[in-house]
């Protein structure tokens, strides 16, 4: 299922557009959703996979779903104090807010 998607898209090197993970990529960002109360270390099983999905979308999409599962992976490298994929991955977020023109978003990046 999930993991035998990302198998195949890895595998067979498939080009794929947002359309065809969208269900992954929220998937992930729900799976990477934190609190105040968040163990962390419940999230790290859920980083690669997640980071394979993301990084086998074209670099022009973009939308609210990709920032919002960026964000949450920067975060997640924070706390793991993996600071350059932590940067790497907020400002990825920031950017998509920014070209979004969404002064509310851009503020909630952490």
């Amino acid at each position: 299922t999930l993991h035998r998607l990302i198998q195949d898209m890895v595998q067979y090197q498939h080009p794929i557009g947002y359309e065809d993970i969208a269900v992954l990529i929220e998937t992930f960002r729900n799976l990477l959703h934190f609190d105040a109360y968040t163990n962390f270390a419940t999230k790290f099983q859920y980083l690669n996979p997640a980071e394979t999905v993301l990084n086998s979308l074209p670099e022009e999409v973009e939308n609210n779903q990709i920032a919002y599962l960026s964000n949450n992976l920067g975060t997640i490298y924070d706390e793991f104090a993996e600071y350059k994929k932590a940067v790497e991955y907020l400002e990825k977020a920031l950017h998509i807010r920014q070209n979004q023109k969404d002064e509310n978003e851009i503020a909630t990046t952490q």
